[in-house]
This record gives structure tokens, C-alpha cells and sequence, in this order.
């Protein structure tokens, strides 16, 4: 191996895209060695390999596989991925284990005026699952970015996205207060559902606040939704959209 690429593969570790690297061998290499670059500057002559969920594998021009997140990518890089339409397939034995969000949900979800609607609402959507309360200091700063950064998405993904609130108060008051002073149009989890805690409790959201993006069918696209709303940058998730959606 080169200095050269010991030293660009440094940068990777330091800038936590390196995931690990890979000791299972993969098909024969489908694409040509390109350069890529994340979302802090650093670039790496690689070969694309496969997408797993939101995890992109590589291999470099030395033939050592490693794993990159796909939200870590530069926006040039994750647009050329989606575009290739290549199929997000499922780690391990993930596919047996998903399950339709409105399974775990329960039969209704709520809007922010508290009319119920059936969970078949969401059908075929990408979701944010959005776990909050009106107890959570810091919950305030990041109800009001996730608006604002919902509706800067362009129409055709907006439409294809939906925000499911998950709150977490210790009363229906609380929740519904929380909702309607934010003015938002998502839709929620009933208070009184036991849909909730079966959700909280498959994904681990166990803290607050915490944003989940996952597909109808419960593959789970980034389980660290918040990093999008401290990069500012809507093309970001528009980019993990795509694929998933008709």
C-alpha cells in the first residue's frame, strides 16, 4: 500500500467514515475505480461493490473492501449512488425480521387537530420517526429545525416523506399542547397507543430527542436522523429518499 493511500485512508478513520473493514469476499467488481469524496473534503480512489441499507461498500485499487455510510458521502457522490438505482439490500437476516410500520403502530395514527387516520396513511412513504416532549428542553431547538428543514425539501421527495411523532410526555395534554404550539403537520403516535412502546422498543429509541428514517416495510435507512438537521442540507436526505420510493 502507498503512503499516499495509507494517509487517505487515515483521513477516513479521523473523519468517522470508515466504518470497518471488510474480510468477506464479494462478487466480481460491477464498477470502475472512481474517486469519492466525503462530506468533509477527504477523497479515496475506490471501486463500488454493493449498497446495504445506508451503507456503501468499497473496495480500494490494493483490493481491501471497507464500508462507508452513505450519509457521510459528499451530495455529488450520494446524488451518483441513488442514480444507479442499485438495490438497498437488507445486512444479515434483516429482511426476516422487518415489519410494516403500521403493524407496530397499531391500527390509527393522529393529526397535530387530534383526527384520527388510518396507519395505511403512510403506506409506501419513507418516515422520520421523531421521538420528543414538551418536557425536553432540547427538544424545542429541534422540533422547530425539523420543520423548517421539512419544508425546504423539494415537492416530489416532500410528498414521499412523511414525519411521525413519537412523543414521550407522561400526559395527552402535554403531547397535544406540544404539537399544536409548534403548528406542525405531522402525524403521531395516539398517547394511549401500545403501538408505541412495541416502536420504541424495536428500534432502541430510548432517548429524546432521536429522529429515525426507515422505509414502510421497517428497513432502517439512518438511525442517526439528526446529523441531517446539523448539516443543514435537505439534498442529504432527498438522496437517501430517492431509491426507496416509486
Amino acid at each position: 500500500m502507498t503512503l499516499l493511500m495509507m494517509n487517505l485512508q487515515k483521513l477516513f478513520v479521523a473523519s468517522m467514515v470508515l466504518l470497518s473493514v471488510v474480510t468477506t469476499g464479494f462478487a466480481e467488481d460491477a464498477f470502475e475505480l472512481r474517486a469519492w469524496t466525503t462530506r468533509d473534503g477527504s477523497v479515496l480512489e475506490a471501486k463500488l461493490l454493493k449498497r446495504e441499507a445506508n451503507t456503501i461498500f468499497m473496495k480500494d485499487e490494493n483490493g481491501q473492501e471497507f464500508k462507508v455510510a452513505f450519509a457521510a458521502l459528499s451530495i455529488e457522490d450520494q446524488e451518483y449512488v441513488a442514480a444507479l438505482n442499485l438495490p438497498s439490500l437488507a445486512v444479515g437476516n434483516a429482511v426476516a425480521r422487518q415489519m410494516k410500520i403500521s403493524k407496530l403502530l397499531g391500527d390509527t395514527l393522529e393529526t397535530a387537530s387530534g383526527v384520527e387516520l388510518s396507519s395505511d396513511a403512510i403506506s409506501g412513504k419513507v418516515l422520520g420517526l421523531y421521538v420528543a416532549a414538551k418536557s425536553c428542553e432540547p427538544c424545542e431547538g429541534v422540533t422547530s429545525n425539523l420543520t423548517t428543514y421539512v419544508e425546504a425539501m423539494a415537492p416530489e421527495y416532500k410528498s414521499k416523506f412523511q414525519i411521525v411523532y413519537v412523543g414521550v410526555d407522561t400526559n395527552a395534554e402535554d403531547e397535544k399542547e406540544y404539537l399544536q404550539r409548534h403548528g406542525v403537520q405531522w402525524l403521531s403516535v395516539p398517547f394511549e397507543s401500545e403501538g408505541k412502546a412495541r416502536l420504541l422498543k424495536k428500534f432502541k429509541l430510548n432517548v429524546a430527542p432521536a429522529l429515525l428514517i426507515v422505509k414502510y416495510d421497517g428497513t432502517v435507512l439512518d438511525n442517526k436522523g439528526l446529523r441531517l438537521l446539523e448539516a443543514n442540507d435537505v439534498r442529504m436526505l432527498e438522496a437517501m429518499i430517492k431509491p426507496h420510493v416509486r
